[in-house]
């Protein structure tokens, strides 16, 4: 058989066969595993939801930012908020939920939330250190601290935001355990000037990582930046890529632009709705 032949035949073996195993890593088997991709959600929309109240509160203080003081919570507007004064550059704040208080995102809250700023909230480089006292949301018990620096404005003129939760535990008698660490940014894209906090939307970025109520360890990257609105207990847009430990990572896309708690999952081919927490 003619030499050249032979090398077109092999070639063409080659090709089929790499064109074969492709195929294959494209036909994942879909493992059933949703809990890490739904536990990540609900922690990472919580965690930003306490960003955003602390932010929202913090602004309507004078001693924290320098506005008009209040005792009413505006993000929670059953709270109440209490502010001490430790040096002229420090501040706490207590949010203050009581035996349950209806927020603006839809979540009923209890207990409190302590908010320690070293510094005036406006100013570039201050901090907030956040942690919990008897605080419970969606009857999941939580134990975190999460720091929030203010950055000032980046290049477009938003104000943005770093925030770091370690450690954070959130205990559900009924549901489980969750664990979760996670580093995000948050930009302010709408409403800043508005008196109405209804009308703030977020833009998040960052990654996390945690273990699942079934005991999988889990990391996560926002893949599409997140658009979180205020009035929204859930993500209304963005992509997260999700990777159990010893599983394929699967992608979250909370398919835009409605708030609403849907979300599609997607695995190698395979792709399901789910229903967020």
């Amino acid at each position: 058989m003619n030499r050249n032949i032979i090398a077109r035949i092999a070639l063409l073996g080659t090709g089929c066969a790499m064109l074969f195993l492709a195929c294959n890593r494209n036909q994942v088997t879909w493992d059933g595993e949703i809990t890490s991709t739904l536990d990540n959600s609900f922690a990472d929309s919580e965690f930003s939801a306490i960003r955003n109240m602390v932010d929202t509160e913090g602004r309507a203080d004078t001693a924290v930012f320098g506005k008009v003081s209040g005792t009413t919570g505006i993000y929670c507007p059953g709270s109440t908020l209490t502010v001490t004064v430790t040096s002229p550059t420090t501040a706490n704040l207590v949010i203050d939920f009581g035996s349950g208080s209806n927020c603006l995102d839809g979540r009923l809250r209890t207990g409190k939330i302590r908010a320690a700023f070293n510094g005036k909230w406006k100013d570039s480089g201050t901090r907030v250190t956040i942690t919990p006292e008897s605080y419970t949301v969606a009857g999941y018990a939580f134990a975190f601290t999460e720091v929030v620096t203010f950055n000032g404005r980046d290049g477009a003129g938003h104000l943005n935001w770093t925030s770091a939760v370690s450690n954070a535990v959130m205990i559900n008698p009924s549901n489980g355990t969750i664990n979760w660490s996670g580093t995000r940014t948050t930009t302010w894209i709408e409403g800043e000037g508005n008196s109405d906090p209804r009308t703030f939307v977020y833009e998040v970025t960052g990654y996390s990582d945690g273990v699942s109520r079934s005991g999988l360890n889990f990391s996560a990257t926002i893949d599409q930046p997140l658009r979180v609105e205020l009035d929204c207990a859930h993500v209304v847009d963005g992509i997260w890529s999700i990777t159990p430990q010893g599983l394929e990572t699967r992608t979250l896309d909370y398919v835009g632009p409605s708030c609403d708690n849907q979300g599609t999952l997607t695995v190698g081919s395979f792709t399901t709705a789910v229903t967020l927490p």
